[in-house]
């Protein structure tokens, strides 16, 4: 097995860090001889890392073009070090790091394409073209790989490399959520018995459509909306001016909600919620919190974009809402609490399978294994700088 320095501008909350996160746990738990290398500017996770998981601390999440050469220069010094034998980056700032070392020092860069990031002009092409730079680029759906076959043509030509993301179908199961603690977390909450549930967990950025949420609320009809608890889980620390301003929409329009930070155990959440509703405003490139809820049989409302349309299978495993459309996206959460009991057996029984067949965390992490931390180094070839 080669030595890879895993790159990434931080290690916090987010489906970025989630991603790298599992491949260093999933592989550190295989190959417990075997270090691995991993740099970024820090967060929750760090101290959640395998023993056998070296962490460097950069300033990989600044992109000033000053720190991004300071960073190349570390990763240099840190790849001679422990004699690294490629890098894989994650984001765009920290590629064009990786790709300037990776020059110095002769060894593979690679890269994995986690967003469909916009490229309005020249400049914005350009600087995102650092992901593109390596000996290939992972797409983690098809989604991003279709992104970026419309938006680099020009370096896509035998370079794209799919391997879907995957999330650990074994742990977002709910035979393994025992109905008693979903009582017991209710209780807690002080949700009245009457009550459904709507869950939106993720970061609370205004990209994630928290605001246009509740905009769609107000349009369910009144002896509905009087009897559902909304709850928000993510990262309150990170953005209390925001949250606070979600809390005031929420006390105006007269919601029962719960803000609640980010929780390990967001398994329990998803098996004590009505619907899941992730109305992101843009298109995700996986989904992550989409597969989470589906893999948990859960009822799922999401927008048409993105990620999604793949996890539900083209809109049969969950209901879709079109883009941009707050109408169009309460009529669905109508659909969603409206649904029988029957209704809801039919729409999510073969959910879990679906999941775990075609984005399940092993598969996942064996295509990992096999296109970045195995290679030949005659295979290689290095892309010249421009």
């Amino acid at each position: 097995m080669k030595k890879v320095l895993e790159v990434l501008p931080a290690f916090g909350t987010g489906g970025v860090e989630s991603y790298v996160f599992d491949i260093l746990t999933s592989l550190a738990k295989t190959h417990k001889e075997h270090t691995f290398y991993v740099a970024s500017s820090g967060g929750a996770l760090v101290d959640k890392l395998p023993s056998n998981v070296n962490h460097f601390n950069l300033p990989l999440n600044k992109r000033s073009p000053f720190v991004m050469l300071q960073n190349t220069l570390a990763l240099r010094k840190i790849c001679k070090a422990h004699a690294i034998d490629r890098m894989h980056a994650h984001s765009r700032a920290p590629a064009w790091s990786c790709y300037l070392s990776s020059k110095l020092l002769k060894i593979p860069f690679a890269a994995t394409f986690h967003g469909a990031h916009k490229a309005q002009n020249w400049f914005k092409k350009f600087y995102n073209s650092s992901m593109m730079r390596g000996e290939y680029v992972v797409a983690v759906s098809q989604f991003i790989h279709q992104h970026l076959q419309t938006i680099y043509p020009a370096y896509t030509k035998d370079k794209i490399v799919d391997i879907f993301e995957g999330i650990d179908t074994n742990r977002f199961h709910k035979k393994h959520i025992p109905f008693d603690q979903v009582l017991a977390k209710r209780e807690e909450l002080k949700i009245p018995f009457y009550h459904k549930v709507i869950l939106l967990p993720g970061r609370f950025a205004k990209l994630k459509g928290h605001l246009e949420y509740i905009e769609a609320f107000q349009q369910v009809p009144e002896d509905t909306k009087n009897n559902v608890t909304s709850i928000f889980i993510g990262n309150i620390k990170d953005k209390p001016d925001y949250v606070e301003t979600l809390k005031g929409e929420v006390s105006i329009n007269n919601m029962t909600c719960i803000f609640l930070d980010s929780s390990d155990h967001i398994e329990l959440f998803y098996a004590l919620s009505d619907v899941v509703v992730v109305p992101t405003q843009v298109p995700e490139s996986f989904g992550r919190v989409i597969a989470e809820a589906l893999s948990m049989e859960a009822i799922v409302v999401s927008i048409d974009h993105g990620g999604s349309v793949e996890l539900s299978h083209d809109g049969r495993y969950a209901f879709l809402s079109k883009s941009g459309c707050v109408h169009a996206l309460a009529a669905q959460m109508k659909r969603a609490l409206s649904l029988s009991i029957k209704e809801k057996k039919d729409l999510t029984e073969n959910t879990h399978a679906f999941l775990t067949e075609n984005y399940g965390l092993d598969s996942m992490i064996q295509k990992i294994e096999a296109q970045i931390y195995s290679y030949s180094k005659e295979e290689v070839n290095f892309p010249p700088i421009c």
